[in-house]
């Protein structure tokens, strides 16, 4: 497409970066806004995983429920719970998930557009890490992915495996 490649896929918008690092969006879907073409043209740095004016923070009354305690370990307020399964869709928005593969098969997910404000990376959560398994449900397994998410609720504390810049580490989130 004239030079430029996919760099990113929303679910209104494609991104597209030439090798000189000029980025370009097109719209699609929708009508577009009076006085406007749908053609892809220049613009400004893509807002996929950004705060683009601040939209997609994770609104305080949860940040400020959310505390770190090291690097691999934090506590979450009970009520804070209830908040997130709630607003999932909104709050995991920036996030894009890709399935893993070792082989021919899915070992994992690996998670990309994670900003340390957004609420993945308020858990500890970083850009590029691959998700195996939480409390020991393997997330791959749709089944057990599920199981889990039903779990959450009532759980006490949370085990996140995953690997981060090829290590296997834990981020342990205790829930009071």
């Amino acid at each position: 497409m004239n030079g430029y490649k996919v760099h990113d896929i929303g679910w209104d918008t494609v991104w597209l970066m030439s090798g000189s690092n000029q980025r370009c969006q097109a719209k699609v879907g929708g009508k577009p806004p009076p006085g406007k073409s749908v053609s892809a043209g220049p613009a400004s740095e893509p807002p996929p995983a950004s705060t683009a004016k601040g939209k997609r923070k994770v609104p305080a009354e949860i940040a400020s429920k959310i505390h770190k305690i090291s690097d691999t370990h934090y506590e979450v307020e009970r009520s804070v719970i209830d908040q997130i399964l709630e607003k999932q869709a909104d709050l995991m928005r920036s996030v894009r998930v890709v399935p893993a593969k070792e082989g021919d098969k899915t070992s994992g997910l690996q998670l990309y557009g994670i900003r340390p404000d957004s609420l993945l990376g308020m858990l500890g959560l970083e850009n590029g890490d691959q998700l195996l398994s939480v409390n020991g449900f393997d997330i791959h397994d749709p089944q057990k992915a599920l199981e889990a998410y039903t779990r959450l609720r009532a759980a006490d504390q949370l085990t996140v495996s995953i690997v981060r810049r090829g290590k296997p580490t834990n981020i342990d989130v205790g829930i009071k």
